[in-house]
């Protein structure tokens, strides 16, 4: 990846954005947009698949994206109620969300750091 200050040589995703963040914070954060967007197919799939569930709350179930990579969490807070497996049944439908979407978002997530390299010139 060139940037306009020089050269910038990076492997993997945390190298990436830890470049990106250091040649100009606004291309590292359109790159954190990018992502979030990528992972809102598995956040909508999830919803549905955990709606199912009597007093399951759903809208605190929104993708995220850090440095760190991507990710789609639940909120809410711990609830003790009549399902003491209620937290791990939701972890299995994320779980289930994600395979149905992971071929999508390699590529999304492809597509948009194309996206930012051309726009941004690198």
């Amino acid at each position: 990846m060139a940037a306009t200050k020089g050269t910038v040589r990076v492997e993997g995703y945390r190298e990436t954005m830890r470049a990106l963040k250091a040649m100009e914070s606004s291309v590292a954060r359109e790159a954190r947009e990018a992502l979030k967007e990528a992972a809102e197919p598995v956040a909508i799939t999830a919803r549905a698949k955990i709606s199912i569930y009597d007093d399951a709350n759903v809208g605190t179930i929104k993708p995220r994206a850090g440095i760190r990579g991507a990710f789609v969490t639940q909120g809410a807070k711990k609830v003790t109620g009549q399902r003491g497996d209620f937290g791990t049944l939701q972890q299995r439908r994320l779980e289930e969300a994600l395979d149905e979407h992971g071929d999508d978002i390699a590529d999304e997530v492809e597509d948009a750091f194309s996206f930012l390299a051309r726009k941004h010139g690198f």
